[in-house]
């Protein structure tokens, strides 16, 4: 099996461990609960799962690239760090859900680990500098509407609970801004990062072939 069949593989794979923890989360213990979509898993779920069974068909029929390079990055950068993130600071937060939901949270888990595996058996360099808005966008859009809807006593929390950092009414507007404005820019560092990566590991490739 050549590298690019085995990218395609492993892509269709990460598209459908996100779409079956997407399953999970919807599903829960009493029937479908479409309310889970207010979590931002849940939207990432759905996120890498369209995107990542796109790109197997895409690697599958085209001899070399990266299917739409910017969202590819935009959705890397969103699965893998949201995970990260999640397991770093919201072990707790995800013991207030369903054993269903921890489940499908767990599946993610996997799920990005298979992205980061696509990265790996993937065509290098398609991480561009300028790409770093895609990468912060969906966390962006979500932390800050999430928290201004909070504040004005609306949420997108489910079952009375929202993200920790998002929580005005509990923290007050002068921790939960500080702390929201912390979490973009460890996304902004967590973006750049993987960009220097990506380039470098493709600049390397270049001197190696020359």
């Amino acid at each position: 099996m050549n590298f690019r069949k085995l990218n395609a593989l492993v892509s269709f794979i990460a598209g459908a461990l996100s779409f079956y923890a997407l399953y999970l989360c919807v599903m829960g213990e009493n029937g479908p609960d479409f309310t889970v979509f207010r979590m931002f898993e849940v939207i990432s779920m759905a996120y890498a799962g369209l995107y990542y069974i796109g790109n197997s068909v895409f690697l599958i029929k085209r001899k070399k690239g990266v299917f739409i390079p910017f969202l590819r990055y935009s959705v890397f950068i969103t699965v893998t760090g949201w995970c990260l993130y999640g397991m770093i600071f919201l072990n707790s937060y995800y013991h207030l859900f369903s054993a269903t939901f921890q489940n499908g949270v767990q599946w993610f888990r996997y799920a990005a680990a298979a992205v980061l595996l696509e990265w790996v058996t993937s065509e290098k360099g398609h991480f561009w500098k300028q790409f770093t808005w895609a990468g912060m966008l969906p966390v962006s859009v979500y932390a800050i509407t999430g928290t201004v809807m909070r504040f004005m006593g609306h949420g997108l929390d489910i079952a009375d609970h929202c993200y920790p950092f998002m929580d005005v009414t509990l923290l007050g507007p002068e921790i939960a801004v500080p702390m929201l404005l912390l979490v973009l820019v460890e996304f902004y560092v967590y973006a750049k990062l993987w960009i220097g990566i990506d380039q470098t590991l493709r600049k390397r490739k270049n001197r190696a072939t020359h």
